[in-house]
């Protein structure tokens, strides 16, 4: 009787492990998630979200550089739970655990090494939700993308014409979520239906293909009907491909200009995702072609993700992608060399990423997470932040508090739409914010008109209005006055 109970403890323990490190990946995540305010990237979807569960339509009411997936997520969200950023923080936290769930299943099924399932899921933690803590589409674009992949490798063992589906369904959602990781999640699955010929049959192939076409075909069909097809086309036309694609707007060089070792060192860097996915590749395709698009998938998002901009804000969600690969090198090489090689690249990264997770720069430019530890009074904030942000958004509640205004508008021409959500605040335009480069003539002329029309009372700005000489800026300064300077925002009461 004793004998039996010990080997079902030993039966057990594996699977207590692994819900001692689930628990624990929780709480981590929980200390990040909670913790953070970015007044500029996290309010392009989120302003864009609650002004969905007011009744707006993207690309129609306001305009639009992305597919609008993951704002219906977030207006999904905000609906059931109210609006605030600690809403979207939990919800994308519940993306970010789904991720880890979906990478030991992976890796549990290529790897016969049982200490390398943990591996991806280690260094997708240490690089993507520790870094991008809220809901920027990329997070959602890697969970919706590694499903599709997890579908597709278990479609090929059981032939399921609705695995082929699903797998296409998740690939539209990806789509939806970041249109180039949409293109680059495409190209990888033509990688899967070129090396397995059992899945070319056609019943396979048009399920999948079916599956792909519906969140797209069921958006472009709400959009015709409710008048915001024609504006999607042309906001994706104008801003995405105009200004940023073929105008280079947001162009940035792939490493600055430094001196020429550490010129060296950061392009390796850059480079490593892609590297890593290559030399997986190269194995995948000698001994086992059927798990090649696993090993691509990587190096597949890096090489349509990486530009126009690079910067380290856009290489980390990347480089938390590089466990796949790596342990896709452990399995398939039998050369000690590489194997102890994968695992040294293994600690580094992990090391390097929880590092800089804590200790430096959110976000890159704001204060390190380990020091936004204050709380401040605003109920649709709900997460810990610096001393700074915790001042100044405290100042501009109570501001907004003690001045009454003849309408609820409020105009913001700064990069910091995410205080259309703090202050409870109704933007009068069309834009949630675009810089300067991306505004035509005829876009000021209309934001000019709708601050007029709708009698805007109250616009929250930054020093640049008095420098770059457009015509909003020149019309805003003639028309408003600096009544009150908080940290690096300006509020501007409408003159009489």
């Amino acid at each position: 009787m004793i004998q039996l109970r010990k080997i079902s403890f030993v039966k057990f323990f594996p699977s207590l492990l692994l819900s001692i490190l689930f628990f624990l990946i929780t709480i981590t995540l929980f200390y990040f998630y909670t913790r953070g305010f970015i007044p500029h990237d996290e309010g392009w979807i989120l302003s864009p979200a609650e002004r969905i569960t007011q009744g707006d339509i993207p690309f129609r009411d306001f305009h639009f550089i992305y597919f609008p997936g993951v704002a219906y997520v977030i207006a999904f969200v905000f609906k059931l739970f109210g609006v605030s950023i600690i809403v979207s923080r939990y919800v994308t936290m519940l993306v970010a655990l789904l991720t880890v769930v979906i990478l030991y299943k992976i890796s549990q099924i290529i790897s016969k090494y049982h200490y390398s399932y943990i591996l991806p899921v280690l260094i997708y933690i240490s690089w993507g939700p520790t870094h991008i803590n809220f809901a920027w589409p990329v997070i959602y674009a890697i969970w919706s993308g590694l499903l599709t992949c997890l579908l597709l490798f278990v479609s090929q063992q059981k032939k399921k014409i609705y695995l082929y589906f699903l797998a296409g369904i998740t690939t539209g959602a990806t789509l939806l979520f970041k249109q180039n990781f949409g293109v680059a999640l495409l190209l990888n699955t033509v990688i899967f239906f070129t090396f397995d010929k059992s899945s070319r049959k056609k019943e396979y192939f048009l399920s999948y293909i079916v599956g792909t076409l519906f969140f797209p075909l069921a958006l472009c069909i709400y959009f015709y009907f409710t008048n915001a097809l024609v504006p999607f086309y042309n906001d994706m036309n104008y801003f995405m491909l105009q200004e940023i694609i073929l105008r280079g707007h947001q162009v940035t060089p792939f490493i600055y200009p430094d001196v020429w070792y550490r010129q060296i060192l950061k392009t390796v860097f850059y480079l490593l995702p892609v590297l890593v996915s290559l030399a997986a590749s190269v194995l995948a395709y000698k001994k086992n072609k059927k798990i090649l698009f696993l090993a691509s998938f990587t190096g597949m998002y890096y090489l349509i993700g990486i530009r126009p901009t690079t910067d380290i804000v856009h290489l980390e969600p990347l480089l938390s992608l590089i466990g796949l690969p790596l342990v896709m090198i452990l399995t398939t090489t039998k050369n000690s060399s590489i194997k102890i090689l994968c695992f040294v690249l293994f600690l580094c990264m992990f090391c390097l990423g929880m590092y800089t997770a804590v200790f430096r720069n959110y976000y890159r430019w704001d204060t390190p997470l380990i020091k936004q530890t204050y709380y401040t009074n605003n109920p649709r904030l709900g997460v810990l932040t610096d001393q700074g942000y915790h001042i100044t958004i405290s100042q501009i509640d109570d501001y907004i508090e003690k001045h009454h205004q003849p309408n609820n508008f409020m105009f913001i021409d700064s990069f910091s739409p995410s205080f259309y959500l703090l202050t409870n605040k109704v933007n009068p335009t069309k834009f949630i914010f675009f810089p300067p480069q991306l505004l035509s003539l005829e876009d000021q002329k209309e934001i000019i008109h709708d601050l007029t029309v709708k009698k805007v009372p109250l616009i929250m700005a930054d020093s640049v209005i008095f420098t770059d000489h457009t015509l909003l800026s020149r019309f805003i300064i003639n028309h408003y006055y600096l009544d009150k300077r908080i940290a690096g925002f300006l509020l501007m009461q409408k003159k009489q």
